[in-house]
């Protein structure tokens, strides 16, 4: 293929065309689509393809919506809903679709092309919009590609959405809100008293049947009762990833057991749990590689120690309801160790929600036989993220070095911890230098910068025989000690000390921070402006070291 031939078939290939917008989407946040739309408007003969790709992703439906009333409406759309609101729908559909053809055609080729809709939230006008297009277009939706659609199910007993949906959708979002009263001054008031969310269950009755190959569902909502919802999601046998989240959605045993045979390719399930206080409660998901659970800590325990039977399981996140850190929470954490997926994990998150201050009142707990003991049995760790909050523990550099040592294949660590007593120094990061060679990104909750004049004694004579360490994302949300923005010598004792166990932390270039589409690289983070001493320090000394090698 020659240079003049090969533009041409390259902007008349969708494919190709996606590749494009994406790189432009993901480096200008946006911006490159503008660009591209307006090179369709200067070469007409790209206007068809481009065309594809600019309505293939919608934020909303509102771009529909202004499309078919021919109306320029501002980018918040909320006059556009005040437009459906005094403007008959139906009416108004049935006006364009009789008289005049070429908009409503023009309107039918425009939707044909969406494929993803970000959020549709739909008040009832706009619901009877919907309907009025529905039946004008013979019954058919009139999003007949859409794949990905984000639902936001006001009205209990609509099932506009059934109709709306294309047989081809493979990932559905939807949440449940209550509509509100409206006070005369347009002020939202207290809710509905007839939202009865039982009336849902003829849409999920539906769905399966108007949407059978979905692969992906996310459900939210506080309102819903599982007793509607879970009967019927066991019809989406080509199920991949399962997102419940509300209490009323909580899986019991025999939830699990149904959903884990219904749906023989599930890869992801995110759930509350309960009733799991039987070791006769046993699931097998052979396919099953990402769980999401919360709950009690005692069922959690029963889940992680008996319940489940995931021989592929690579990445666990639990999350600990109680208001207290009970000896419940110690059985969950045993679990784990025990678990028969124990030898597959890569990926371990563990949140413990505590709320109670009495929890202040009791002894601080031993960090390292309470939490990294238990937890050693899982060697294969790449990526580790604990956040044991409001629970005071005893944390030393001594227990830093055990979680260095004990998962040497880190990639990824983040540590969230209330300490008492006495609080980490700085220097401990020379274990995660040392001893975790592929560690990328480190979170730590607080360290203590007091002993800084010391630094250069603690850094690992190893550091120099070694590759540069491949960290690159440094968190240190609290720091004690030393203020950097009045003790210059200790800024610069911190940054060399810092530059040397991870020469590879991302710093913020200051020259692009206001470009849009530029991303966040200061990598080093902390709640103290004082920091930004340190990292200029950090970029001086680069400075000096590119300086030497062109030297």
């Amino acid at each position: 293929m020659n240079g003049s031939s090969a533009t041409p078939v390259a902007l008349y290939h969708y494919d190709i065309l996606v590749y494009i917008f994406d790189i432009f989407e993901s480096r200008w946040r946006g911006a490159g689509r503008r660009t591209l739309a307006s090179c369709a408007l200067v070469c007409h003969a790209w206007s068809g393809p481009a065309s594809q790709v600019l309505w293939r992703t919608l934020d909303s439906l509102h771009p529909l919506w202004a499309l078919l009333a021919g109306l320029n409406f501002p980018p918040s759309a909320k006059g556009l809903t005040e437009f459906w609101e005094v403007v008959d729908p139906e009416e108004f559909v049935k006006q364009i679709a009789t008289n005049e053809p070429e908009r409503w055609q023009r309107f039918l080729h425009r939707a044909a092309h969406v494929r993803e809709i970000g959020v549709a939230s739909c008040r009832e006008a706009e619901l009877v919009l919907i309907r009025a297009i529905l039946q004008y277009n013979g019954g058919k939706t009139f999003l007949p590609t859409l794949h990905t659609l984000s639902w936001r199910h006001n009205f209990p007993s609509d099932t506009t959405l059934l109709s709306l949906v294309s047989p081809y959708l493979k990932g559905l979002e939807l949440s449940t809100t209550r509509s509100r009263q409206f006070s005369p001054f347009g002020y939202a008031s207290t809710p509905a008293p007839d939202n009865d969310y039982t009336e849902s269950e003829a849409l999920f009755a539906g769905l399966p049947t108007a949407a059978p190959h979905i692969s992906r569902l996310v459900l939210s909502s506080r309102h819903l009762p599982g007793s509607v919802l879970l009967p019927h999601i066991t019809g989406f046998s080509r199920m991949r990833e399962l997102l419940l989240f509300g209490s009323l959605c909580s899986l019991a045993p025999s939830d699990m057991q149904r959903i884990s045979e219904a749906m023989p390719e599930l890869e992801v399930l995110s759930a509350p749990i309960r009733d799991y206080d039987s070791p006769e409660h046993v699931t097998m998901t052979a396919s099953l590689q990402d769980l999401r659970v919360n709950g009690p800590a005692r069922d959690l325990a029963g889940l992680l120690g008996h319940g489940l039977d995931a021989p592929s399981l690579h990445t666990l996140m639990i999350t600990v309801d109680g208001n207290t850190y009970t000896g419940s929470h110690q059985h969950c954490i045993a679990a784990l160790s025990n678990a028969r997926f124990a030898s597959s994990l890569r990926k371990l998150r563990l949140v413990t929600q505590t709320y109670d201050d009495e929890t202040q009142a009791h002894l601080p707990i031993p960090f390292h036989p309470t939490i990294i003991q238990p937890l050693a049995a899982l060697r294969h760790l790449e990526a580790l993220d604990l956040r044991i909050l409001n629970t005071l523990f005893r944390v030393s550099e001594d227990d830093l070095l055990a979680v260095a040592q004990t998962w040497p294949r880190l990639r990824s660590l983040g540590l969230a911890y209330v300490p008492v007593c006495s609080v980490p120094p700085l220097r401990a990061l020379r274990h995660f230098a040392e001893h975790c060679p592929d560690l990328r990104e480190l979170t730590l909750t607080k360290l203590d910068l007091s002993d800084v004049a010391h630094l250069k004694e603690h850094t690992p004579a190893t550091l120099a025989s070694r590759p540069p360490h491949p960290l690159q994302h440094l968190d240190l949300r609290v720091t004690w000690g030393v203020t950097p923005a009045v003790d210059e010598n200790a800024a610069r004792d911190i940054a060399r000390f810092l530059d040397t166990l991870f020469p590879r932390i991302e710093l913020q270039d200051q020259d692009k921070r206001e470009e849009p589409g530029v991303g966040s690289f200061m990598s080093i983070k902390t709640f103290f402006v004082s920091w930004e001493r340190i990292v200029n320090e950090i970029r001086g000394l680069r400075n000096e070291r590119m300086m030497r090698s062109y030297g």
